[in-house]
């Protein structure tokens, strides 16, 4: 039964996420160190490239939605300029992350920064509180949405914190 048991003699738990071992002890807590490595672990370019993918696939889709299927029901409640500006918004912070996850594939520079790796989960967090509350105000929903939308605009602009950090940090090139 190696690898069962801690050093305790407690038993343990083990499950393989990322190539990464969590450990949870028999009340299943989860040992914090373990989602702090898989946090500031170099994330596989796969994963953003594919969330990215998603992101400009939905993005596209809704911005044809807003401007065919939606366009008499938009524009009869005068929500044409919030669609839109939900739309544009999510595609930008898609291009954004795809140039952090394209710009780090190479075997050269396999792993993205921490900085930079931060600033495009918040912008995945902010285009889907951002837009997403948008999307849904704009077509009549729950007006409680409308105090999420600053929340994911303080995620957009947090992202945009961290590139300007990273730039801050990273060392200047050589002069030739």
């Amino acid at each position: 039964m190696r690898g069962w048991f801690d050093e305790k003699d407690k038993f343990v738990k083990k499950t393989r996420i990322n190539s990464l071992t969590l450990n949870a002890d028999y009340r299943d807590t989860v040992n914090l160190a373990a989602f702090q490595k898989i946090i500031f672990s170099p994330m596989p370019n796969r994963i953003f490239k594919l969330i990215t993918g998603i992101l400009g696939l939905s993005g596209v889709a809704l911005g044809a939605l807003g401007a065919h299927a939606l366009k008499s029901q938009l524009t009869a409640s005068g929500q044409t300029g919030t669609w839109d500006t939900a739309v544009l918004y999510h595609l930008i912070h898609t291009v954004a992350i795809l140039a952090i996850s394209m710009g780090f594939a190479s075997a050269t520079r396999p792993a993205i920064p921490r900085f930079l790796k931060v600033a495009a989960l918040c912008w995945m967090i902010g285009v889907v509180l951002f837009s997403g509350s948008l999307y849904a105000l704009s077509l009549g929903g729950p007006h409680w949405l409308g105090p999420v939308t600053p929340l994911g605009g303080a995620s957009l602009l947090f992202g945009w914190g961290c590139v300007l950090a990273n730039g801050l940090k990273a060392p200047a090139p050589p002069e030739a």
